[in-house]
C-alpha cells in the first residue's frame, strides 16, 4: 500500500515536473514570437519613418528653391544698379581698343560715340547673373551653410537628417547633395539615403509651389504661364543603409 502511495505521488510529481517545462516552453516561445514580432513591427515603423522623413526633406527643399530664386533675383538687381553701367562701358572700351564685344557695336561719329545692343546676348548676360546668384544660394559660404542647416534641423521624435558630408556640388549643371533621414526606435534604426538634383532655372520662368491648404482645398497660382516648382527638382538612387 505504502508502495503503491510512493508509486503514485513519484508519478504525479513527474507529470508536474513536465508539465511545467511544457508550459515554460510554450510561454518562452509564446514570448520569443512577440519579441520577433515586436521587432518587427518596430523595424517596418523606422522604415516608414525614415521614408517619410525623406518626403519632409523634399518639402523643404521647395522652400529653399524659392528662397534661391529669390535670392538670384536680388543679385541680378544688384547688379543692374551698381555693375550693369561699368560693365557696357568695359564692352564699348573693347570695341573702340579694336577687340570685339558680342555685347554691342560700337558705332562712331564726328559728335560723339554711341553703340547698339545685342538684345539676345545681354539678355543672356542678364540670365547669367540670376543663375550665378541662384547657385551662390547654395554653394557660397554661408549660403551655403545656411542651406545645409536649414535641411539637417528638421527632427521629429526619433527622426535624424543628415546632409550627407556636407557636400552640395555641380554636376551636369544641378546643384546635387545626398540626403540621408534615419529614425530610431528602441535599439532598431533604420536609414535611407536619396540623392537630390536641383536644377537650374532661367530668371524669365516663373515658378509656384501647388500645395493643399486642407485636405481638400489644392492652392493654384492663378498665373498660366507659371510653372511647377516641383519640376525643378530629381530624388535618385533611393539606397536603404540598413
Amino acid at each position: 500500500m505504502i508502495n503503491e502511495k510512493g508509486y503514485i505521488l513519484i508519478t504525479t510529481l513527474f507529470v508536474f515536473f513536465i508539465l511545467s517545462i511544457l508550459s515554460i516552453t510554450i510561454i518562452s516561445i509564446s514570448f520569443a514570437n512577440y519579441c520577433i514580432q515586436n521587432i518587427y513591427i518596430n523595424s517596418k515603423k523606422c522604415f516608414y519613418m525614415s521614408e517619410g522623413g525623406l518626403d519632409i526633406v523634399y518639402g523643404k527643399i521647395i522652400d529653399e528653391i524659392q528662397c534661391a530664386i529669390e535670392y538670384g533675383k536680388d543679385e541680378l538687381d544688384k547688379f543692374m544698379n551698381f555693375e550693369y553701367k561699368s560693365f557696357i562701358q568695359g564692352e564699348i572700351n573693347k570695341e573702340l581698343m579694336g577687340e570685339d564685344s558680342i555685347y554691342l557695336n560700337v558705332i562712331l561719329n564726328e559728335y560723339e560715340v554711341s553703340y547698339d545692343l545685342n538684345e539676345e546676348n545681354i539678355e543672356e548676360k542678364l540670365n547669367e547673373e540670376f543663375q550665378k546668384g541662384y547657385k551662390n544660394y547654395f554653394l557660397l559660404g554661408s549660403k551655403k551653410y545656411n542651406f545645409i542647416k536649414n535641411i539637417e534641423k528638421i527632427k521629429s521624435n526619433g527622426l535624424k537628417i543628415n546632409l550627407v558630408d556636407d557636400l552640395v556640388k555641380i554636376e551636369n549643371n544641378k546643384i546635387k547633395f545626398k540626403v540621408a533621414s534615419s529614425y530610431k526606435k528602441g535599439k532598431i534604426e533604420k536609414q535611407i539615403e536619396s540623392d537630390f538634383y536641383i536644377k537650374i532655372p532661367n530668371k524669365k520662368e516663373n515658378y509656384t509651389n501647388y500645395y493643399f491648404k486642407n485636405k481638400e482645398e489644392l492652392i493654384i497660382c492663378d498665373d498660366k504661364k507659371s510653372k511647377n516648382i516641383n519640376e525643378l527638382i530629381e530624388v535618385r538612387n533611393w539606397i536603404r543603409r540598413r
